[in-house]
């Protein structure tokens, strides 16, 4: 058996990892041994047989002195989203061969509920680690596409639920947690749009997403957080977020949009 590199990489998320030197399940392999077992990626957890790691299914193709930098030096080592590869002061690293998108082999966490004459009702999607650790916000569009589906079908919409996982007992806000305020800034990044859509009543998400767009300053009042929010730093918000919501209304020829958007502005001025 012929290995090629001392690093492997995640087929979902392209996450590099050390192989084990000397481990007993290179060694059996080489014996022509069966390998029973797997590795489960830390970040996306994408299952990854031992035998196809071991066999170099999955190996870096970028040389081992090159890798090993750029995992210790970690201030100029990025991910590259866009081209779906490891970049090293400039230099991209080729990895595995077999490495496919992240976007096609994971299926998309929005969930489209319908009610019973099959007619789309509300979309809903859950940021998950994958997600947040990438500022992956592939799934914006989608959520927009099932308001447009919801006023073609029915003439009306519902708000999108948008739903953080992986932070349950975290003692801060949500609008306060990096991973999340990075999320919702690449998200505002990609279509402001988005905002005016995203459910508000129930849990406050729409007001969560834009507090982490802010410097928004947390003052306590008993049990419960309170927001000193700079007027001078909403107000571009909701403006740039009504006007982009209107434009994308008008697209789906929805007779209602000014009054829509003027009652969504209206909720965040008390």
């Amino acid at each position: 058996m012929t290995t090629r590199s001392s690093y492997w990489q995640c087929q979902g998320c392209g996450s590099i990892y050390v192989k084990q030197k000397d481990s007993l399940s290179e060694l059996g392999l080489s014996m022509g041994m069966t390998v029973m077992g797997g590795r489960t990626c830390g970040t996306c957890g994408t299952r990854h047989e031992t035998a196809d790691i071991y066999n170099g299914n999955f190996d870096m193709h970028a040389p081992d002195v090159l890798v090993a930098a750029a995992l210790q030096d970690t201030e100029n080592a990025a991910w590259d989203a866009t081209k779906k590869v490891w970049k090293y002061k400039g230099q991209e690293l080729r990895g595995s061969e077999s490495f496919e998108s992240p976007r096609q082999k994971r299926p998309s966490n929005v969930r489209h509920i319908r009610s019973s004459d099959g007619k789309t009702d509300f979309s809903a999607v859950v940021v998950d680690k994958y997600h947040l650790d990438h500022a992956d916000v592939s799934e914006v569009e989608e959520l927009l596409g099932s308001i447009a589906t919801q006023i073609r079908e029915r003439g009306s919409f519902k708000p999108c639920i948008l739903t953080f996982l992986g932070f349950d007992g975290d003692p801060r806000e949500v609008c306060q947690i990096p991973e999340i305020r990075r999320w919702c800034s690449a998200a505002w990044k990609k279509s402001p749009a988005l905002v005016p859509f995203i459910e508000q009543d129930v849990s406050g998400t729409c007001m969560m997403f834009i507090l982490a767009l802010l410097n928004a300053k947390v003052q306590l009042q008993g049990t419960k957080a309170a927001f000193a929010v700079p007027p001078h730093e909403l107000t571009p918000i909701l403006i740039k977020a009504a006007e982009s919501g209107l434009a994308f209304l008008e697209s789906c020829n929805y007779k209602n949009g000014s009054e829509y958007i003027t009652a969504w502005v209206k909720s965040f001025v008390k």
